[in-house]
């Protein structure tokens, strides 16, 4: 597995768990989202969650996945507030 700043490639093919937690700071309005692609495009895992009242929101996001030798694999956040 390759690590960069915004991307992990995949070096050895095979089923990898892919685990990520984004927090966002505290607004009461919208709601919060993350997820993971794969390639650019493709998302295999996502997660909406309402925003809290008080204090950060923090989406969690957990799944098993088989890759090929060279996907890349993105978490992207977004948010409708």
């Amino acid at each position: 597995m390759s690590v960069t700043a915004d991307h992990i490639t995949i070096t050895a093919a095979g089923q990898y768990l892919v685990t990520s937690a984004v927090q966002y700071a505290s607004n009461s309005t919208g709601i919060r989202e993350a997820f993971i692609t794969i390639n650019g495009a493709t998302i295999f895992a996502d997660n909406y969650v309402a925003t809290a009242t008080a204090g950060i929101t923090t989406v969690l996001l957990s799944t098993m996945k088989t890759f090929a030798v060279n996907d890349d694999i993105r978490v992207r956040a977004y948010q409708t507030s």
